[in-house]
């Protein structure tokens, strides 16, 4: 099981570049604030046909930064946990209540029959 009591570290795209028919320049990118810990992620997507229609290449650029998830995110995530706990808990309960029954009358027919 997690543990959710800390925080987690969020990938977030901070920049995401799609270009038809030309590759990037300088000049796409020279404005854009990256640090040191940003991941750069650049490919040529060939074209492609789904289901008939075409799809042209395209190229693509993609930066990623990691950060720590904020409160707002935190409190989202613990809520999750907590629901989930509780939604497999019921589920447990719903399950074993099932089993219950079910080898309940399985022991009183045995107590019956005298059979194991």
């Amino acid at each position: 099981m997690e543990n959710s009591g800390e925080r987690k570290i969020v990938e977030e795209e901070v920049l995401h570049l799609r270009r038809n028919s030309f590759s990037f320049k300088w000049a796409d990118i020279k404005e854009f604030k990256f640090e040191d810990g940003d991941e750069i992620s650049a490919s040529y997507q060939e074209d492609y046909y789904d289901d008939g229609c075409h799809y042209g290449g395209y190229h693509w650029l993609r930066v990623v930064r990691f950060r720590p998830e904020n409160d707002e995110e935190y409190n989202e995530r613990q809520k999750r946990i907590l629901d989930s706990r509780k939604e497999l808990k019921e589920q447990r309960y719903k399950n074993y209540l099932r089993l219950k029954k079910e080898f309940e009358n399985e022991q009183d027919n045995t107590r019956i029959t005298g059979g194991v």
